[in-house]
Formats: structure tokens, sequence, C-alpha cells
């Protein structure tokens, strides 16, 4: 999922979402 790299680059609360479904 390239949204969750990208949010993770940008630390937002998208990075929490992408880590709680565990798809990062």
């Amino acid at each position: 999922m390239s949204l969750c790299q990208d949010a993770i680059e940008l630390m937002t609360d998208n990075v929490l979402f992408c880590l709680r479904v565990n798809v990062c």
C-alpha cells in the first residue's frame, strides 16, 4: 500500500490507521 508508506513519511494520522489494520 503506497498510502501506508506515504503516511509513515508524513507521520499523519493515516500511519496509525495503517498500523492498526496491520497493512504496513
